[in-house]
Formats: structure tokens, C-alpha cells, sequence
């Protein structure tokens, strides 16, 4: 809220009115529903919708949301940042709330995550073994200094960890360790398309762990360096693509496992195309491409968490 004066009669006592959203949000009409049942509803969250109401003013998507499910309350389970875009699983019973929560927390739901970053890691796959603690301004950061994280490549996934933590944030500081895999889809010098799977599942994980080990995410305005023109883009280059989750919470049928994808944004398509590939590609043959190393990826991490 701000004062502004009657300039009709300067005398008039001040009124009070909203701030002016300075950036905006386009916000659909439609919600896009995924996948259905009479206790889950999976939703195609865009990107630039914050889950709930902001400092911004814009309409939030839970608010949209319980204007879609009016026959039914809504439940949240898990939330995704405002810039990413992607799969979103919206409870429409308690049961299938209480069971997801229980799984979110044992950390058996499965999320895989596009991502474009600037630069190409060093090693197609691997994996990101940093631990992670409040920042400034909101922001999350590694809980050590940027010249002891190191890349062992002698493990079976070459491995980014801090050769030692240090001790002024591990006796400050809430530390929390975070793990990220990653195996690259598509990349040039300049950019790279990555698929991405984290282990656990904090705060900004991906975007901190990227932009600390040199690759921050395109479009990202709070990590690597925002107001860079190669990492500058209308919106943040996150998606939640696959996320895999038991349903068990349907009386009288076995638990069954599902799977659910988020279409891949044209933004990603687009970007591939025009700036890591410099040819189209085939929308069947992007999709295919990552299947594929999902599969693989999925295979790998199994053999390797052992």
C-alpha cells in the first residue's frame, strides 16, 4: 500500500491505494490437468506463477486452482519455485495428501527435472554433493567456500563435494546435505540442456548447485550472474518434467506405481533448436532423446545407490 493525494483538493487527507505490480504475470485462463482421479489432480504448472500469493500481487496458482476444483477442497503436497514450470500434484482428499506427504518425506517419490545452463559440465553425467545453507536476501549457498569444492572422478559417477566443509558454517548455520544428478541431453560450449534428478530436495537445490559449480541456470535473476546478456532469458530455464509416485490410497485396489510427464515447454524446444543445436530438431526425436537417457539414468542411479 502507498499514500497518494487528492490532487483535486491538496488539503484532502491522503488515501490509501495498492503498489502497481511492476512486473506483471500473464496469467491462463485455463489450468492444465495432466492425469486425474477422484483424489489427485497433476497439473502442468507454468512458468512465472507463484504457488501462492506474493509480494507482487499477482494472482497465485492456489488461487486459480481452487477456482477450478469447485466441487471439491484442494490439498497442497509438495511446491515447485515460481519461475520452474512442470508437473505439480494438487490432493483432492486428505488420504492421498497423508500418503504423498509420507512419501515426499521418505524421499520414494522420483522427480527429474530440464534444465539449460550456461556452459557444458565437465563430465556428461554426475554427480553434485554439496550441502547447502541460508544465504543472504533469501538465497541459499554452498556451506563452504567456492575454491575447496573439488570433481573426483575416480568414483563410479564422477562426484563435485568440498574438500573439506567449513567450520564457520557448520557451527553458524543450519547445514542441510543436498545431492543432485545430472546427465546431459544436449550442449556446445555455450549452453546445455540437462536432465537432472535430486536426491533430496531443498530449497533451490538445482539452481544453487548448478551456479556453484560454474553452470548457472539460464534466466535464473538470483544465482551465477543474472545480469549477464548469455544467461538473460524471459523465463527461468527450469521444468519439472517426470515425476513418478506410488498411488496407495484407493480402498480395495493394490498400491500401483505412476508415472507422469509435463509436456516440454516450446521455450526449451525453441532454445535447442536456435542456440545448442543451430538445426531443428524433430519433437519425436527431442522426446526420444530423453527417454533414452532417462531410462539410463534410472539404471545408473540404481546400480549406484546400492
Amino acid at each position: 500500500m502507498y499514500l497518494v493525494m487528492n490532487s483535486l483538493n491538496p488539503k484532502a487527507p491522503f488515501t490509501k491505494q495498492a503498489r502497481p505490480n511492476k512486473h506483471p504475470t500473464t496469467i491462463p485462463m485455463k489450468i492444465d490437468v495432466i492425469h486425474r482421479d477422484a483424489a489427485l489432480a497433476v497439473i502442468n504448472k507454468p512458468s512465472g506463477i507463484a504457488m501462492f500469493s506474493d509480494r507482487t500481487g499477482s494472482t497465485s496458482l492456489w488461487e486459480m486452482l481452487k477456482s477450478h476444483f469447485t466441487e471439491e477442497p484442494i490439498y497442497q503436497v509438495h511446491r515447485i519455485d515460481k519461475g520452474t514450470s512442470g508437473v505439480l500434484l494438487v490432493a483432492l482428499s486428505k488420504q492421498a495428501q497423508a500418503q504423498l506427504n509420507r512419501q515426499f518425506l521418505h524421499r520414494t517419490v522420483e522427480k527429474y527435472y530440464l534444465a539449460i545452463c550456461i556452459g557444458k559440465p565437465k563430465s556428461v553425467y554426475g554427480r553434485i554433493d554439496l550441502p547447502l545453507c541460508p544465504g543472504s536476501k533469501n538465497r541459499f549457498r554452498v556451506a563452504g567456500k567456492r575454491d575447496t569444492i573439488i570433481q573426483d572422478t575416480t568414483q563410479n559417477i564422477p562426484t563435485w563435494s568440498l574438500s573439506s566443509q567449513d567450520p564457520q558454517y557448520s557451527t553458524t548455520r543450519k547445514v542441510y546435505p543436498s545431492q543432485t544428478l545430472f546427465h546431459t541431453v544436449f550442449s556446445n560450449d555455450e549452453y546445455s540442456l540437462l536432465l537432472l534428478k535430486p536426491i533430496t530436495g531443498r530449497t533451490h537445490q538445482i539452481r544453487v548447485h548448478l551456479s556453484w559449480i560454474g553452470h548457472p541456470l539460464l534466466g535464473d535473476t538470483l544465482y551465477g550472474k543474472p545480469k549477464s546478456k548469455a544467461q538473460n532469458a524471459e523465463r527461468l530455464a527450469l521444468h519439472s518434467h517426470t515425476l513418478q509416485y506410488l498411488q496407495n490410497w484407493i480402498a480395495g485396489q493394490e498400491a500401483k506405481q505412476m508415472n507422469v510427464q509435463a509436456p516440454i515447454p516450446d521455450f526449451f524446444k525453441s532454445f535447442v533448436n536456435t542456440k545448442i543445436l543451430h538445426k531443428p530438431i524433430n519433437t519425436s526425436n527431442f522426446h526420444r532423446k530423453i527417454d533414452t537417457i532417462l531410462e539410463k539414468e534410472m539404471i545408473r542411479e540404481a546400480r549406484f545407490l546400492v
